[in-house]
């Protein structure tokens, strides 16, 4: 259960870390990822495939790469 709250915590702080780009957005969803990854590393498969989908996405529909996402 911890394992799937730590997932929604990601998805989360992934999305707040795209509304506005600061330091402390980024770090939270770093230190959740972190903490995903020691509670269930199995979660990190989701993870990883779905990130770059979003990114390949949004990249698609606007062209350019988001300050976020570097």
């Amino acid at each position: 259960m911890l394992g799937l709250a730590l997932l929604l915590l990601t998805a989360r702080g992934y999305l707040a870390s795209w509304g506005c780009v600061d330091v402390r957005g980024m770090a939270v969803a770093l230190l959740i990822v972190v903490g995903l990854g020691l509670t269930n590393p199995f979660s990190l498969v989701t993870l990883c495939a779905v990130l770059p989908i979003h990114l390949a996405a949004t990249w698609a529909r606007v062209r350019c790469m988001p300050r976020g996402a570097i």
